[in-house]
């Protein structure tokens, strides 16, 4: 480009950027035409630049040569062009849930969800918690009327729903769905919106997979009593739905703003289209247990990092769209970041902050994954919390204590417990709790270890069929009230992590990949995903 040439499009520039509120500092007038004579798209591009530009300007109208290469990174870090491979979603910023039952559908209110609700707030949740699953069960192929089924197997087959208060009276076998409770005596009932009935028989009759807990959503196949009880021949969980079937479903529920909404509902996810490169370069490295008060921790965390740090310096892609591998790492870093010995409630504000302070310093130590590389922190039922650590959503560990990594690693987000990302595109939910070991404590019923041997098995299946993260008696798993639809696994996502201290697990289950990362302070264990193959790999320091 001519000198000429290069004033007039500098002129142009110029222009675009009044255009847009924005002013070119000297300097930045030459990156830009850098880009220009780049060739490619070019054009879309430096739209999408200057729109970063307005949005990244942090209230300044000027735009130097440093503002055009942050903008321009924060687009590389996306692959490419396309929507961002990473988006961190706000539990707490979701819109109130509620159900209109004449229309047996889910609305979003514009409103916020509050954390403050009143008594009638626990039915309503318990009761949104129970309609969800029967509009699934009545979606399923075996519960369709003959004359809406697809399947012409299933004709044949057909189940119909029977609710408790149609019990009354009737002969035979009936299908039923309801929450199983069990009460005094040791005795157990079923109980739907309206109604509830004495069940007999439940110790002794066939059970699916999956775990039978005080307030478990269930579906029950038996027969009336002359005394007027429900006599149990089959115990089950409600079938689970295809993530393809609850969206073409799921009308004007969106609590998160994270789908596209046409005339007839949602159409699909906002962040489907990111690049091709992001797709295939992406890696989700997880990892739980990070005690950061234990040095043998901090040393393997180093060893970890050095790798990555390693593979991340090599580049991808070529000539000005070459950019780190370390752009496509996500790091989850799951707590509890303090071992068993310093628990919550042990430890001063200070140590705390020290234990956060080393972790920065040792991430400072490997600037190309601090600088390119995105890190996610989710809080463990130990760890310091803005709000009740016991109550899910657990709140993110307080910037008190996460401002010293914030100054060493550029992509950092503190999120809460579950947190919810879309990583290229693919809805993944991540919950670092002590869930199975909850789980065996409240069930009421012995898992069927003829379906399966393992009880992760049972944990996946039980969380999927529930359309729930957390599906246990509010007695013992306490939850914001309003905010529970944040818990729900409805859609099920792509995929779903349970970020506990028991053994790793991989587990596909109707098109949900769930897994385990392990304790990586205990075994140094953690888990890769790559969204490209869907498909995650355990991995462990202990390999030889």
């Amino acid at each position: 480009m001519s000198a000429a040439q290069q004033r007039l499009a500098s002129k142009k520039l110029s222009a675009m950027c009044r255009m847009r509120g924005l002013e070119l500092r000297p300097d930045a007038t030459a990156p830009l035409c850098d880009l220009v004579n780049s060739g490619g798209d070019w054009q879309n591009t430096l739209q999408e630049l200057l729109a970063q530009l307005e949005k990244g300007g942090k209230g300044s109208r000027y735009v130097d040569a440093a503002a055009i290469s942050t903008a321009l990174s924060t687009i590389n870090s996306r692959g490419g062009g396309g929507a961002p491979a990473l988006e961190v979603l706000d539990l707490f910023e979701m819109r109130a849930v509620e159900y209109h039952p004449e229309r047996q559908e889910f609305i979003s209110r514009p409103e916020r969800a509050s954390l403050c609700a009143n008594a009638e707030a626990r039915y309503t949740m318990l009761a949104l918690r129970l309609a969800l699953v029967e509009q699934r069960v009545r979606r399923h192929e075996l519960f369709k009327s003959v004359a809406l089924s697809h399947s012409v197997a299933n004709q044949g087959m057909h189940l119909q729903l029977t609710s408790i208060n149609a019990l009354l009276g009737r002969k035979g076998m009936h299908v039923v769905l309801g929450v199983l409770t069990e009460v005094e005596g040791g005795r157990f009932i079923l109980e739907d919106a309206y109604s509830y009935i004495e069940l007999e028989g439940v110790r002794e009759a066939e059970r699916h997979a999956g775990f039978f807990a005080s307030s478990t959503i269930v579906l029950v196949e038996g027969e009336i009593t002359e005394t007027g009880t429900l006599f149990v021949k089959v115990l089950g969980l409600p079938p689970p739905e295809l993530r393809s079937v609850s969206m073409a479903s799921i009308g004007t529920c969106d609590p998160f703003g994270q789908y596209e909404t046409g005339k007839t509902g949602i159409t699909g996810s906002k962040t489907a289209q990111v690049s091709q490169t992001a797709l295939e370069q992406s890696m989700l490295i997880v990892l739980s247990d990070l005690w950061l008060d234990r040095p043998s921790t901090l040393k393997q965390l180093e060893e970890l990092l050095s790798g990555y740090e390693m593979v991340g310096n090599e580049t991808v892609g070529s000539a000005r769209k070459a950019q780190p591998a370390a752009t496509f790492f996500t790091f989850v870093l799951c707590g509890n970041f303090s071992s068993p010995a310093k628990a919550r409630g042990t430890m001063t504000r200070s140590e705390t902050a020290a234990q956060f302070e080393t972790l920065a310093q040792l991430l400072a130590k490997f600037p190309t994954l601090a600088y390119n590389a995105n890190f996610v922190l989710v809080p463990g039922p130990d760890d310091p919390s803005l709000g009740a650590a016991d109550v899910l959503p657990r709140a993110p560990v307080p910037k008190l204590f996460t401002n010293a990594i914030a100054k060493v690693v550029r992509n950092l987000h503190s999120t809460s417990s579950p947190a919810r990302l879309k990583f290229c595109g693919q809805e993944v939910v991540i919950l670092r709790e002590e869930l199975l070991a909850q789980m065996r404590r409240c069930t009421v019923l012995e898992p069927n270890y003829e379906v399966y041997p393992e009880l992760a098995n049972h944990l996946v299946e039980t969380l999927l069929c529930q359309a729930h993260v957390y599906p246990l008696p509010v007695t013992e798993a306490a939850v914001y009230w309003r905010v529970d639809p944040a818990l729900w696994l409805h859609p099920a996502p792509d995929v779903l992590v349970v970020a506990e201290r028991s053994s790793q697990f991989l587990i596909p289950f109707n098109g949900t990949l769930a897994f385990n990362p392990g304790s990586f302070a205990g075994e140094s264990n953690w888990m890769v995903y790559r969204p490209l193959e869907r498909k995650a790999e355990p991995s462990s320091l202990n390999e030889e």
